[in-house]
């Protein structure tokens, strides 16, 4: 049973981890969100040291997208692996709870069984006992 636990709890941390980079990337801003004013580099030179041009700025949008999309797949695989270990896993719990019903029912049927003879014999020793003292009934009957 705790491997079920900790199956499911794999799973629930691999649809967090999704669930928060898909939070991520639809929350932030897009890069063309951004407002350009026209300057002179000239003037603004020693505070464009920290910027990222463009053209640099487009490189890095896609490789980050590329790793988004690397990560979407390894979550997938991951959520995929836990899927199928927790499937099989819940396949070997019901194997084991269907022959822990037969064995169950197999000694069900030898209780019954038993129970079934105790029942016959007792009727049998109940119906002697009638015979044994309608006889002594009779024998004081005719003594007395």
């Amino acid at each position: 049973m705790g491997t079920l636990m900790q199956y499911a709890i794999l799973i629930l941390v691999a649809v967090s981890a999704v669930m928060a980079i898909a939070s991520y990337f639809a929350t932030r801003r897009e890069v063309d969100d951004v407002k350009v004013r026209l300057v002179k580099l000239e003037d603004h030179a020693s505070e464009m040291s920290g910027y990222v041009r463009r053209e640099e700025c487009s490189g890095l949008h896609a490789a980050n997208t590329h790793e988004h999309e690397n990560l979407c797949r390894k979550l997938s695989s991951v959520e995929r692996a836990a899927a199928t270990a927790l499937s099989s896993e819940i396949k070997n719990l019901r194997d084991e709870w269907r022959a822990d019903v037969k064995a169950m029912q197999a000694t069900l049927g030898a209780f019954q069984e038993a129970i079934g003879k105790l029942k016959a014999s007792s009727a049998l020793q109940t119906a002697q006992l009638d015979r044994v003292d309608k006889k002594l009934d009779s024998i004081q009957m005719q003594r007395g």
